[in-house]
């Protein structure tokens, strides 16, 4: 018997990709009308570029796989940028708190049986239980509340 496979993608904010695709445009004017030569100007234009081409391209992924007994999250754009796989068997909880980083967002961590939690994913409060719940529901694991 086969053990089934499960894809959750996580959705991203749409005002990140408003902002990637004004910054894009901004760089593409910039090509458009010529650059100027100096090297560190350059290199900041790639890095804008690269900026922007990784808040429209990103894709970030969960996926339970029964079968091998781990969750995978995933981000990548045209390549792999992260992977993390755990052991489902390493997992006790799933469980939303506020971020400490970023004011008015949320995270969603998993705990493991070792008293460690990590990070999986960020966003607004009802997206981040949203996945917390639906991520609960496929492995039947708790959902802790913070």
């Amino acid at each position: 018997m086969t053990q089934a496979i499960q894809t959750l993608r996580i959705k991203k904010h749409f005002a990140e990709k408003i902002l990637g695709v004004l910054l894009m445009l901004l760089l593409l004017a910039q090509v458009w009308f010529g650059m100027p030569a100096e090297t560190h100007l350059i290199f900041a234009w790639a890095l804008m570029a690269t900026l922007c081409w990784h808040m429209l391209f990103n894709r970030q992924y969960l996926i339970l796989d029964q079968g091998r007994n781990r969750l995978s999250h995933i981000n990548s754009s045209l390549y792999p940028v992260r992977r993390q796989d755990i052991k489902l068997s390493s997992i006790s909880a799933f469980t939303v708190s506020r971020s400490r980083m970023q004011r008015g967002r949320y995270t969603l961590y998993v705990v493991l049986k070792a008293d460690a939690q990590l990070d999986i994913t960020s966003g607004s409060l009802r997206q981040v239980e949203e996945i917390a719940q639906q991520l609960s529901k496929m492995t039947g694991l708790p959902l802790e509340q913070d």
